[in-house]
């Protein structure tokens, strides 16, 4: 199944920290930040390992405050805070940590 231009685009774009392109992309009428790549991964999985860790920050916040889902697990069992600490973005980390625990965590657990 091919997806829209605009979701396989965003991952580039998060990937990258675009952050212009990835606000255009996420104001965009059919983006759907939920949409999964091959191996399970959102664009703010993509944001979360990212090279840059100022960047990173300000891709994942972006894409929360647009509604991404930070309970996303991908095909090797992590989510986007998993990929933040694997990349050693702190500060990214401790954004999507604070998801989590203002999120509804009763059946979750933290990655």
């Amino acid at each position: 199944m091919e997806q829209p231009k605009i979701n396989s685009d965003i991952y580039g774009l998060a990937s990258f920290g675009d952050l212009q392109g990835l606000e255009r992309a996420c104001e965009a009428e059919d983006a759907d930040l939920s949409v999964l790549d091959e191996y399970g991964r959102t664009a703010l999985h993509f944001a979360a390992a990212s090279q840059d860790s100022e960047l990173a920050t300000r891709c994942v916040t972006l894409l929360l405050a647009a509604g991404a889902d930070w309970r996303v697990r991908d095909a090797n069992g992590r989510t986007a805070l998993g990929e933040a600490g694997i990349a050693g973005h702190a500060t990214a980390e401790a954004v999507l940590e604070a998801a989590w625990k203002s999120g509804e965590l009763e059946s979750m657990e933290l990655p």
